[in-house]
């Protein structure tokens, strides 16, 4: 997959992820999960577990951006899933973002979904993929912005800095 547009061939539609039962939800070939407006995991699948190496006991019912992707509390992630409950029903945002694991970093085009009919739930979905210009295993160059308090790498905003 080379681009965004790609994965969103890959990914099942909305409505038919809002009718699959856990088990069906296990099989995705991608990382699927279910956020509430306050970011607290409901649904996290197989294939997402085994890519983070983080099993679902461990992160359901805990906060996505607070305790399990601590690095996903930047604008370029957060501020997103934010903008999203506050727009329209139906409404969507496909981004490029790169976790950084204990076990290396991880290329990802992230899908935030409303659920239909349901404005306190949003659908994730996680496709791993190289970024296009970005060097496989290549360390990212991270520097100090000192005005807005945080790190900035390659696709923006890192990490909060105390």
């Amino acid at each position: 997959m080379n681009t965004t547009e790609d994965v969103r061939v890959h990914v099942d539609s909305i409505e038919r992820l809002a009718t699959m039962s856990a088990e069906e939800v296990d099989e995705l070939p991608y990382g699927f999960l279910v956020l509430d407006r306050d970011g607290v995991i409901l649904l996290y699948n197989r294939y997402e577990s085994r890519m983070s190496r983080l099993p679902p006991e461990r992160v359901l019912g805990r906060s996505w951006f607070r305790d399990v992707a601590p690095c996903t509390r930047v604008d370029a992630f957060q501020g997103r899933f934010r903008a999203l409950l506050e727009g329209p029903e139906d409404g969507v945002d496909r981004f490029a973002f790169r976790f950084h694991f204990l076990h290396g970093a991880q290329d990802v085009v992230v899908q935030l979904s409303r659920v239909p009919g349901d404005d306190d739930r949003v659908f994730m979905t996680v496709v791993r993929r190289n970024i296009e210009g970005a060097a496989v295993n290549a360390p990212a160059v991270v520097t100090l912005d000192e005005d807005r308090g945080s790190l900035v790498g390659p696709l923006g905003p890192a990490i909060p800095v105390a």
